[in-house]
């Protein structure tokens, strides 16, 4: 997460300010991984944490909305150059 230089996130085409995106990192939390789990570890106990960008909103207006997030992650290194990138929308529909 320390990489990542462009995070924009728009609410039905309408831009938000970046500082209405803040990074939040969790505390160590514990978690259990159950059996068949997608991760192929071990069923049982572990640990974990989040770090993110997030977005809290007010209630949407009943009806279709557009959610947009963006965002690019470049690493480089001695040998080689780790790019991603992220976009995302969702199509919500409020009743």
């Amino acid at each position: 997460m320390d990489k990542v230089s462009h995070v924009q996130v728009t609410v039905d085409g309408v831009a938000l300010q970046t500082t209405q995106i803040p990074r939040v990192q969790s505390p160590l939390f514990n978690f259990t991984f159950p059996s068949n789990n997608l991760f192929g570890a071990p069923a049982g106990p572990s640990q974990s944490v989040s770090d993110g960008y997030w977005v809290f909103l007010h209630p949407l207006s009943p009806g279709s909305h557009n959610i947009a997030f963006k965002a690019v992650e470049g690493t480089f290194t001695t040998t080689a150059v780790v790019n991603s990138a992220q976009d995302v929308v969702y199509h919500l529909t409020v009743q």
